[in-house]
């Protein structure tokens, strides 16, 4: 992915989360279980500055050279993800994009920005206000420039979408529906098997679980139906991005495992209504 960012991004990111994740007493970044902070955990591994644990991640005491550094576009939505966690950017709710996304009225941020600097709208995006720092970080990604976002971040905030700016408003912008028959066209049959057997509820597993549980067959079925959506949402985040679709080996080392993706889960959402139609 060629875009107009420092050759040394991966330091930066790194040394920006590095520097925003909680530590515990022996030193350790703990995660706490926050997502932001679980996703740059990964990061930080990727970057070769720790180890991974349960909890977060153990510091390296010498950064270890990565043969592969993570992909751009994941780092770009960790970093958003963990500057919106910490309060170090507030995205502005009056939004009028190309896109289509609409200010949520029941959702208009509180939060304070230590000594913000504004970012001017760009491409289907709209301005926020982010601190010294994250203004840095995002120039070295290649989401800033002269001021104002890039063309390059308007689908790097498709997947971290601001909750200023309501629901999803991306769902009839023509890449997006272009990347949903994109999909669909050249699935892989490994993904194609597992989508169908994580549409549907087998009666089967539901009479098992209620007879080991003594719970109603309809409370299993929604509990699982909520675990097969969850698993379907898994199946994108580690297997499709934007511009190129199926990935040709979910378990390279350059993918981080973004979970919340926002446009993977809405090409989920629609990929399988698109098979349920078949």
């Amino acid at each position: 992915m060629n875009n107009p960012k420092l050759s040394i991004w991966p330091q930066i990111v790194g040394d920006f989360v590095a520097g925003n994740i909680p530590r515990d007493v022996s030193g350790d970044w703990d995660h706490a279980f926050i997502s932001a902070y679980q996703m740059g955990c990964e990061l930080l591994e990727s970057v070769g500055r720790a180890v991974e644990t349960h909890r977060g991640a153990t510091p390296i005491e010498r950064k270890h050279a990565c043969p592969q550094h993570p992909r751009w576009d994941d780092a770009c939505v960790v970093a958003i993800k963990l500057a919106t966690q910490i309060g170090q950017i507030r995205f502005r709710p009056n939004v009028n994009t190309s896109s289509g996304a609409g200010c949520d009225p029941g959702f208009i941020s509180t939060r304070a920005v230590p000594t913000p600097v504004m970012i001017a709208d760009g491409p289907g995006t709209a301005p926020a206000d982010a601190t010294p720092e994250v203004v840095d970080l995002l120039k070295s990604l290649g989401l800033i420039s002269a001021g104002r976002w890039t063309t390059a971040a308007e689908t790097i905030l498709w997947r971290a979408w601001p909750d200023e700016w309501g629901s999803t408003g991306f769902l009839e912008e023509h890449r997006f529906l272009a990347s949903v028959e994109h999909a669909v066209a050249t699935m892989p049959e490994f993904v194609h098997g597992e989508i169908l057997r994580l549409m549907t509820v087998s009666e089967e597993a539901v009479a098992m679980a209620a007879r080991r549980s003594g719970r109603a067959p309809s409370a299993i079925r929604e509990t699982l139906q909520r675990v097969q959506e969850n698993d379907l949402d898994w199946l994108f985040f580690r297997c499709w991005r934007l511009g190129e679709g199926w990935l040709p080996d979910p378990r390279q080392g350059r993918l981080l495992e973004v979970f919340h993706d926002d446009l993977a889960q809405a090409v989920r959402s629609a990929v399988v209504t698109n098979l349920r139609d078949i």
